[in-house]
This record gives C-alpha cells, structure tokens and sequence, in this order.
C-alpha cells in the first residue's frame, strides 16, 4: 500500500548572516513525523513567514525586506509556482495571515509599524492593497519600543474583526473589517502590561479565549474575547519559564492544540517549549514543563494536522527538531531524526 505523505512548507531568513536558502517544500511522514526535503521555489529573499489560503492551494510569504513584499505561491499541478507579488507598504512585514473566507491577505510591518489588506483574485494571487493603516506611540524599552512594531495581523475567527498585535506600544489594536471594501476600520486597543511587548496570540478552538504572548517579559496572558463587540479584555498573566530561570529569553510562537487542552510556547534563550494546561474553561493556564528543543533559537513552532508531532524551528541552532505530542497529558517526547536546515523560521502544513 503506498504511503499518504503530508505536504510541509518552511520559510527561511537569505540574507546577512543567514544560512537559508528560502522558501523550502518538504513532504511529512505523517506516522514517523519525520520531514524530508524536497526542493524549494524561488519567492525571493528573507520569506520569514507563511501562510496558507483556507483552500490550501496558495501559500502566501512575506518578504522581510527594507520594500517589503507579500508572495502568492500556486500549490497545485506538478510543482509549487509563484503566481504574483505585491507591496507590502512598508519596511520588514514579519507577518502573513488569510482571512477565514480566502476573499484577503493581511501582513503587519514591523519596521514601519503598519498593517496592508490585499484583496485575492480568483486565480488566487494577490492584487494591489484594498487599505493600510499605520500605528503610532512608543513603549518603555527604550531598544525595542522606540515606536510601534507590528508583529502579527490576523482576523478573528468570527471574520468581523481584525487584530494587530503591536510589540513596540504594549497593544493589540482591533480594526472592524468590510469585507465587501476589503478595508478596516480602527475599533479599539487594548494595552497590555508595560514592556511585555506583545507579539503573537493564538485563539481557543472555542473562539471566545485568546492567549497573547509576551516577548519582553517571557509571558502569556489570557485574554476573554467578545465577537459581538470586538472586544479583548486580559486576565491572567503566567510565565513561560520555569520558576528560578533568570536568563535571557524572548518567547516567538503560541499555538494550542486541535482539542484547546494544552497552549504550547516557544522560548528563545531557555531554548525550551513551555506546555501548559487550559483549565477552567480556557480561562487561566498552568505551566506544567517547558522541554528544550534540542537547538538554539527557535522562533516558531508548529503541530502537525493530525495533532500527533509539533516541530520547532530553531533558527541559530540551523535545525528543525521533532516532537511526539502525548494526547492525554500535553507532554512532548522528542523524535530522534533532526531535519538540518539553514536560518529556518516558520512551518506550515498543507
């Protein structure tokens, strides 16, 4: 019987000191966990983060450059092909993310602190941006919040709204979205403890919970989200490290698993991923282990689609490591094959 093989794209910094060469395709044996190059496309330099369209047949990439770009890559017929390339309007988007509906493309800038809305043709690529908006303000790390840094843009799942998380103001601003205009509309911030610098959230499968994570002050805090009023109000604030840790550390990537029971956390310094359970209706998490990843630096983590393996990406360790996740207590066991790889930042399954 042939062997059903899960696709898997990687995302990698080209330039300076970077080892990576790009945009990497790789196949996943979704059994073993284990990933397998397979080539790559030409998308450009820096194509630090991915994502894919609701239909799973275009894969969008930034380019993080001084002009930054947003990519739109066509997955299916023989081999993944660029199909078009827009301006981000502005310096190093560090993000992507589609709307639920496939209908647009959002990016957020961090140099330039902004966020562009691209509306999707129907092959598909991306055409010229619908709307921008660009933050301002400052926060109290006078290195890293100097201005507003955008570091996320996502919609909610309801697809009414969408939020900016902004790493150099200590806020997350949520903008209404019409999505017959494709254009956002500033709705509210929500500021968050000074010098946490927020930089990515995650939300509850149940939709109602958000969980913001802090890059500044190694925490996550846990936000009630009201989709009738675009509304996120923090709660509980929990660390991403283990008691006694006073290292330096910057958490990346937040993501939950499929059934919302456990949170997981990259931490950049520990060199660890923070497994917490979601108790109380997801309302408050508790810190059970932070595991290390086996390399330096990771700066994104992702769970494979059948919820069986998360992998770090470990960016100064040049690695990405394999994790066997336990259902029943959260717990990762880690693989024993290391996929070497240079510079690597975001996975994404397809």
């Amino acid at each position: 019987m042939m062997k059903i093989m899960t696709r898997a794209y990687l995302g990698s910094y080209t330039t300076g000191d970077a080892r990576g060469t790009g945009l990497s395709l790789l196949t996943a044996d979704p059994a073993s966990g284990q990933l397998t190059l397979d080539g790559g496309v030409d998308v450009g330099p820096d194509p630090t983060f991915l994502a894919l369209s609701p239909g799973g047949d275009v894969l969008y990439a930034v380019n993080q450059q001084d002009q930054g770009k947003v990519v739109a890559v066509r997955l299916t017929g023989d081999r993944p092909a660029v199909i078009n390339s827009q301006s981000s309007l502005g310096a190093s988007p560090c993000h992507v993310s589609a709307h639920p509906d496939g209908g647009h493309v959002f990016a957020g800038n961090y140099r330039s602190g902004s966020v562009v809305v691209h509306p999707v043709r129907p092959d598909g690529g991306l055409a010229e941006p619908s709307d921008s908006a660009r933050h301002t303000g400052s926060g109290p790390d006078p290195d890293r919040q100097e201005g507003p840094h955008v570091h996320q843009v996502l919609a909610d799942p309801s697809g009414n709204w969408v939020l900016a998380v902004d790493l150099g103001t200590d806020s997350v601003v949520g903008y209404g979205f019409d999505r017959a205009a494709g254009r956002i509309g500033r709705h509210g911030v929500t500021a968050f403890r000074p010098r946490s610098g927020p930089r990515h959230l995650a939300f509850h499968p149940d939709g109602r919970t958000a969980y913001v994570v802090g890059e500044l002050d190694s925490t996550i805090t846990v936000c009630a989200w009201d989709a009738e009023r675009g509304q996120l109000s923090p709660g509980q604030v929990v660390s991403t490290l283990p008691p006694g840790w006073t290292g330096t550390n910057y958490p990346s990537e937040i993501v939950l698993s499929a059934d919302g029971r456990f949170c997981y956390a990259a931490n950049r310094g520990h060199d660890s991923v923070a497994v917490l359970a979601v108790e109380e209706q997801g309302r408050r998490l508790r810190l059970l282990w932070a595991t290390p990843t086996g390399g330096a630096w990771p700066w994104h983590i992702a769970i494979d689609p059948a919820g069986n393996h998360l992998y770090a990406s470990n960016w100064r360790g040049h690695s990405v490591t394999r994790f066997r996740v336990d259902e029943s207590t959260g717990a990762l066991l880690p693989g024993q094959d290391v996929l070497a790889t240079g510079s690597p930042v975001c996975l994404v399954f397809g």
